[in-house]
């Protein structure tokens, strides 16, 4: 049974998504943008995400804060202090979870920055291939106009060399 995809779903980097297939270059050129979009639309979730997160953990403090403020005994605090607040608001359970989920996050938006930056680079190598394929750069070596002329008139003079002694080896053998 396959999984409904929502907002915000994707498909994770993947090194093989970067390979480049020499032999279908149009292809990985019509691929390329809507893979470069399409990650950088992931990357740009992710950041909002971790944004989000970012905010929650401060509102979240600044609640804490004010509870403990309100009522200090019921935080089992006798006197308050900047100290005391800080270590009730970091050790509480909700703070650690949302620092996990902001680790993560993190995780996620530095390994899309980097699968983006390596999109990038893969444009410019397709670039580079496709140039080197329009230049024929792996074609056959050819011959300038003289060097061409040179090697048509020696060809002539080989196949008419080898003809003439075909037809003379004929001549032989008939006659022999």
């Amino acid at each position: 049974m396959s999984e409904k995809k929502t907002k915000g779903d994707y498909r994770p980097p993947d090194y093989d998504m970067l390979t480049i297939h020499e032999n279908d270059l149009t292809g990985d050129c019509v691929k390329h943008p809507k893979m470069s979009f399409y990650y950088g639309k992931a990357l740009a979730a992710a950041e909002r995400k971790l944004s989000t997160l970012k905010n929650n953990l401060k509102v979240l403090c600044a609640q804490i804060v004010m509870a403990i403020q309100q009522d200090p005994k019921g935080w089992g605090i006798e006197k308050v202090t900047e100290k005391t607040m800080d270590a009730a608001t970091e050790t509480h359970p909700e703070v650690a979870a949302l620092k996990g989920q902001i680790i993560e996050a993190e995780e996620e938006v530095k390994i899309l920055q980097g699968f983006v930056y390596a999109i990038v680079d893969r444009k410019a190598m397709i670039e580079n291939l496709v140039k080197l394929h329009g230049q024929q750069y792996w074609s056959k070596p050819t011959l300038t106009g003289e060097e061409q002329a040179a090697a048509d008139v020696a060809s002539q003079s080989r196949s008419a060399g080898t003809l003439n002694n075909t037809m003379n080896s004929n001549r032989r053998n008939k006659n022999g």
